[in-house]
């Protein structure tokens, strides 16, 4: 939606502030990048369900609460839509389990935005 609202090099300023946001709400012992466009990717390190809700939690907030200044003074607030996807046997790669977090992103915009949402398999029929 930056990219959409503002043009390219202007959400490129805000993204660059939004990934400082980020990089200040994980911990030393997660990894995150920036992987194209306006998406984010992090991998908390030793984490579990209740850990790794409370580090994304942290960020959006954060960012929720971050006024944003573009080089050419406009000031602008912005939020963020996270899925996320818990490490479990069922994954059969790194591309599998982004695919799914990924999936859990849609459901979140899809639900109003500014949310997180975890990816869960869906019930198995009986």
């Amino acid at each position: 939606m930056c990219n959409d609202r503002l043009g390219h090099l202007r959400a490129d300023q805000a993204l660059v502030q939004a990934g400082a946001v980020l990089s200040d709400a994980v911990r030393s012992s997660d990894v995150h990048a920036r992987v194209g466009g306006e998406e984010f990717a992090g991998l908390l390190a030793q984490t579990n369900e209740t850990n790794a809700f409370e580090v994304l939690e942290r960020f959006r907030k954060a960012l929720e609460n971050t006024r944003i200044t573009l080089k050419d003074g406009t000031e602008l607030s912005i939020t963020v839509s996270i899925g996320y996807c818990d490490l479990f046997d069922g994954l059969h790669d790194v591309d599998h389990w982004f695919n799914l977090a990924d999936h859990a992103l849609y459901q979140a915009k899809a639900q109003g935005r500014n949310r997180i949402i975890k990816w869960v398999p869906d019930p198995v029929a009986r």
